[in-house]
Order: C-alpha cells, then sequence, then structure tokens
C-alpha cells in the first residue's frame, strides 16, 4: 500500500494524471494484473536518474582561458571587454582580484585599459550563471592590435579568464 502513495505522490508532484481504481471494480483481475504499476515505476525512476544526471551535468562547468600580449603602445587606446547574451545573467567581472562589474543585462561591456600597466600581467575573471542554459554567452575583447571572441553554451555557467600581458 505505501508503494501506492509513493508512485501517486511522486505522479501527482510530476504533473501525471492518476486515477485510483475504485474498489467497485477492484476485484476484477485483469486490472489488478496490469502492468501500469510497474512501467510509471519504471518511467518515474529514470525521469529521477535523468533528472539527477542533468543537475551533475549542469553544475559542472570547464574554465576557457586565453593569455594574450598587449601592446604597450596602445595602452591609451580602449581596450573593450563585451559579453552579450540572451539569457537571464547574473556574475561578475574581476580585475586582478577585485570586483569592478556585475553582469545583469544582455551586453555588458567594460573597458579594461586604465587597468592595465606596462610591464605587469592583468588577469580578468569573468563568472557567473545563465538561464535557460540553452542559450549562449559570447565574450568578446577587443583591442587596436588584438580581438578575440568566446562563446559558450549549455552548461549555465561562465568561467572566463582572459590574462592581459602588457610588454
Amino acid at each position: 500500500m505505501e508503494r501506492h502513495r509513493w508512485l501517486w505522490a511522486m505522479g501527482t508532484a510530476l504533473g501525471l494524471q492518476m486515477t485510483m481504481m475504485p474498489s467497485s471494480i477492484a476485484h476484477i483481475s485483469f486490472l489488478r494484473q496490469s502492468p501500469w504499476l510497474e512501467t510509471l515505476d519504471a518511467a518515474l525512476s529514470q525521469a529521477f536518474l535523468n533528472e539527477a544526471i542533468m543537475a551533475q551535468v549542469s553544475t559542472s562547468s570547464q574554465r576557457q582561458t586565453n593569455t594574450v600580449t598587449v601592446d604597450r603602445a596602445d595602452l591609451s587606446e580602449p581596450h573593450i571587454l563585451t559579453i552579450e547574451t540572451s539569457a537571464e545573467v547574473s556574475g561578475d567581472i574581476l580585475i586582478n582580484g577585485d570586483r569592478v562589474a556585475e553582469l545583469t543585462a544582455d551586453t555588458t561591456q567594460l573597458d579594461v585599459a586604465p587597468y592595465l600597466t606596462e610591464g605587469s600581467t592583468t588577469a580578468i575573471a569573468v563568472t557567473g550563471t545563465y538561464f535557460p542554459h540553452s542559450a549562449g554567452v559570447r565574450l568578446q575583447f577587443d583591442s587596436p592590435s588584438l580581438a578575440i571572441s568566446q562563446q559558450m553554451s549549455g552548461v549555465g555557467r561562465i568561467d572566463y579568464r582572459l590574462n592581459l600581458e602588457v610588454d
């Protein structure tokens, strides 16, 4: 009896329409021997397994990293980092560990030139999440002598590093 209650509760939670067999027809043997209960049990088990697999995928992400050299002669020019998405996004842009901007809109732009110093490396980190996971995120870095573009989708997480070495 507890198994039936559990299946009924799970079916209700999943939005399945389920009906209980009225006691007036419970004596009909082919109804009691129907494989619907086993089929439903297997389907619910598979649904929970699929959900667990998707949860595992959505919590994993791969960090993308680029390291490039910026010409010191271009330091007075804009060096624009652009993050574009059609999804709901939430996150941060960190430069050398300090939060300098927040990702909240479909397009975020930041001129990183003021953070660049001759003879040093500037570490830029873009981290956050986006929904739906099927949407994509494009990160673009444009300077007078360089353009980098990275795209990601399907995971729901942003984890991008850009190291700018100024020579």
